[in-house]
């Protein structure tokens, strides 16, 4: 190398190490510069503030005062501005519409990517991440745990506060997390494939998915559920899908206290507890709350011949899945299945029976089989249902290769891991979710859904009006109103057992109540305003005495409006097929026909309900 070239590139190394050590000289001076005032601030006469449902407390100065009215932990500073605050809180990381965001993403999605000088610090074994904005006058401490995030604010003005800076220092210092928190470490996760959401629950409680709408699924305490065919409270998180009216945890009938809030801005839950340690447990379950990844690469295959369609992922999707072409195979010789409907096995292997999943709509028998022959592992599943005569097999193989463990003179193969077991039945159901058959709409097509043909119906006293179908059968309830009952064709071509009649009329109720259904767990669907009118839709479901699977279903449609409540209802009755059929296949066609009778009557009732108008005055 030229020496003369040398020199330059020499000095400047030196240079660069100079102001490369000096930096890192000034950073360490100025941590402990910081770490010396904060251990300075005496917190003899500090306060504690405990969070037993998020599993956390702090210390704070007596000056803070706690403000009761605040959403979250809010505190006023005595003395001070009202612009001088302190806050605390624990929070899931989400969007404005309770959708998961990862942290980096939600810093970005809140704006707090630009502007703020950001600084990683380690605080009794918490990495904490600290934002302080030049000029906008509060400061941030966060901390991301899971999915939950904790954080403190100090918001002080327009002026640099560097006295209310160093309280929350110290404020940092003394947090910690509580031994009473709720720990999820063995809950177990439930999946809804159709839906694509996933939740968390304790290993104790169970799900139960055959609830009615707008509810998809519950999660109960068994040791709190309540009696079948009764209302009971019960320790429960409903998830449900529409509009609410968000509620904190509020005292209900008996001893048993009500919550109803959103997880996004689709799905929200209803939860009902006895205490406060199952408010706790139940606020888990709800803020573990997630959607579904949508499945990349999967295909699709159709048989007009067996009247199917199904959707399998192909081997660059999941690694151990093994199709065979065919993704289904279909039987008709009665004597290669067993009562339950179940295949029965032929080879060396035995089938093994692990239940009987009903999966969108449709009644499966699961067994698998397990063959660690010949170096390998294989696990195959068999989802079989029953229709059109013919038994239906969904089988899935997936191979797994085993490696020699020499230390214990075995070999370990990947199926044999619980968890991959459960992935592969998780992806396993989700295939037996998408199989649909291909049959017509037996219900009637042509209902009378076009109001401008529609009879006109006006109340003679109370004033308030609606259109119906001409077809309908129209009897007087007296002074109150109608009961407007649609004729038997509507049901014509279908298995449908039940009842339905559209009832009008008028309340005497208060304006609170007029928005509910008397003794019945109410549900808020919507609210419409017309003509500046509010009008409330809202529905129950409730489990009949005489049996625990019949069920009746009332929709209603209100407004109060001069001391009057005004009400449209649909009531529907609704008859459990086993009590009518005894063959399964009838009785699963009967489900079907049922789930497709009571969605047209809703929609009907959606049409008849945008008629429906209380009078002006």
């Amino acid at each position: 190398m030229n020496k003369k070239g040398f020199l330059p590139v020499l000095i400047g190394i030196i240079i660069a190490l100079l102001l490369v050590g000096g930096g890192i000289f000034y950073f360490v001076k100025k941590q402990q510069t910081v770490s010396s005032s904060v251990d300075a601030v005496s917190t003899a006469d500090w306060k504690t503030y405990g969070n037993e449902k998020d599993g956390f407390e702090f210390q704070y100065p007596p000056k803070f005062k706690i403000d009761p009215n605040a959403s979250e932990v809010f505190f006023d500073i005595t003395g001070e501005d009202n612009q001088v605050f302190f806050s605390a809180s624990a929070d899931p990381i989400v969007d404005a519409h309770g959708v998961p965001l990862t942290f980096e993403k939600w810093l970005k999605y809140y704006g707090f990517d630009e502007g703020y000088k950001r600084e990683n610090r380690t605080i009794n074994g918490n990495s904490w991440l600290r934002l302080e904005g030049s000029g906008r006058g509060r400061t941030f401490y966060i901390l991301v745990k899971g999915n939950m995030m904790y954080s403190f604010i100090m918001g002080y003005g327009a002026q640099n506060r560097p006295d209310l800076l160093l309280l929350q220092d110290k404020i940092v210092t003394t947090f910690k997390f509580t031994s009473n928190s709720i720990s999820t470490s063995d809950w177990k996760t439930y999946r809804n494939i159709k839906e694509r959401f996933q939740m968390q629950y304790p290993p104790s409680w169970k799900v139960v998915e055959n609830v009615s709408a707008p509810y998809l699924v519950k999660f109960v305490d068994p040791l709190r559920e309540a009696k079948p065919g009764t209302d009971q409270s019960e320790d429960m998180v409903l998830v449900g899908t529409g509009t609410i009216k968000p509620a904190d945890w509020e005292k209900g009938s008996g001893s048993v206290f009500w919550k109803q809030d959103y997880v996004t801005g689709e799905r929200y839950v209803r939860m009902s507890a006895f205490d406060e340690t199952s408010e706790k447990i139940e606020e888990k379950i709800q803020s573990s709350f997630r959607f579904l990844e949508e499945k990349a690469g999967w295909s699709s295959y159709r048989s007009t011949t067996d009247q199917f369609d199904i959707s399998y992922p192909g081997l660059s999707a999941l690694n151990f899945w093994k199709l065979k072409q065919e993704p289904i195979e279909v039987y008709t010789n009665k004597l290669l299945f067993d009562s339950r409907g179940c295949l029965i096995s032929n080879q060396k292997n035995p089938l093994e029976y692990i239940g009987s999943p009903l999966l969108g709509g449709i009644q499966f028998c699961l067994n698998q089989s397990i063959d660690r022959s010949m170096g390998n592992v294989s696990l195959d599943y068999y989802y079989t249902t029953f229709k059109f005569g013919k038994f239906y097999v969904i089988h899935l193989k997936s191979e797994g290769l085993c490696t020699a463990d020499s230390s214990k003179s075995s070999d370990i193969c990947s199926l044999d891991n619980p968890s991959v077991q459960s992935r592969i039945r998780q992806d396993g159901d989700e295939v037996a979710l998408s199989f649909k058959f291909l049959e017509p709409d037996q219900s009637k097509a042509d209902w009378d859904t076009s109001p401008a043909d529609w009879l006109v119906y006006k109340h003679p006293i109370y004033g308030y009006s609606l259109k119906y179908p001409r077809s309908f059968s129209n009897h007087d309830r007296g002074e109150s109103g109608e009961n407007l009952i649609p004729p038997n064709d509507y049901f014509e071509g279908t298995t449908f057992h039940g009842g339905a009649s559209f009832i009008t009329g008028i309340n005497d109720v208060d304006e609170k109540n007029c928005s509910m259904i008397p003794y019945r767990s109410t549900q808020e669907l919507a609210r419409v305003v017309k003509d500046g009118q509010v009008y409330y839709k809202i529905q129950t479901s409730t489990i009949m005495a005489g049996d625990p699977r019949d069920r009746d279903l009332t929709i209603q449609y209100s407004a109060f409006k001069n001391r009057v409540c005004y009400q449209l209802t649909l009531s529907m009755y609704i008859v459990n097929p086993s009590s009518v059929y005894s063959n399964p296949e009838e009785i699963l066609n009967a489900q079907k026909q049922n789930i497709i009778v009571e969605e047209k009557l809703k929609k009907l009732f959606d049409v008849i309900a945008q008629t429906f108008v209380v009078p002006a005055n």
